[in-house]
């Protein structure tokens, strides 16, 4: 008995130490601003082919997800003014510029367009909503960036390895849910 728990100390010892240890922080930033740039320009997609209009104002009733039959799209002007904000948020993260603030108002307000309407579900929009709340937590903004640049404090070359194992988890379990789905034939394509 007194063996298999120290072979589960140690063990789990040496997780916390990998989990712990210093990697680069150069895939972390270029994600970042990767991420940052994509949503940029998804943000221009919705103001240049005019989908906000139809997608969120003339719609009369909206399809809502369980339980969020409260959210309601921006009176007048406000779905612009809030697509208008989650581009600068967007510009915000790509530079690294009041990060953690940009990345959780970007996440709430990415999320509220997602819940808005289920008829207009898409799954890469589940996506990215889970992966700007996982961005909060991860460091990305302590090297090139401004945050960095204005606090030499916060710069670092290295980041722990859960932040980038996160976002690789993520990633992997997205993708591989959605190429098994697709595979089965499940979802909204299905036959």
């Amino acid at each position: 008995m007194t063996d298999t728990r120290s072979t589960i100390e140690l063990k789990t010892k040496r997780m916390g130490d990998r989990l712990f240890e210093p990697v680069d922080i150069a895939s972390l930033v270029y994600f970042r601003v990767v991420f940052g740039a994509i949503l940029l320009w998804e943000v221009w997609r919705y103001f240049k082919n005019g989908w906000i209009r139809p997608g969120w104002i003339e719609p009369v009733i909206n399809f809502k997800y369980y339980g969020f039959s409260w959210v309601e799209p921006w009176p007048g002007v406000g779905m612009y003014v809030h697509f208008g904000g989650l581009g600068l948020l967007c510009v915000l993260i790509l530079l690294g510029r009041w990060y953690r603030a940009a990345m959780i108002l970007f996440f709430l307000g990415f999320t509220y367009i997602f819940l808005l309407e289920q008829a207009l579900y898409l799954n890469h929009f589940y996506f990215i909503s889970l992966l700007s709340f996982l961005m909060i937590f991860v460091p990305a903004h302590h090297a090139l960036s401004v945050d960095a640049h204005r606090s030499p404090e916060l710069r670092s070359e290295t980041t722990p390895a859960w932040s980038l194992w996160m976002l690789r988890h993520r990633s992997a379990s997205c993708t591989s849910t959605e190429a098994w789905r697709s595979s089965t034939r499940i979802g909204c394509g299905a036959n």
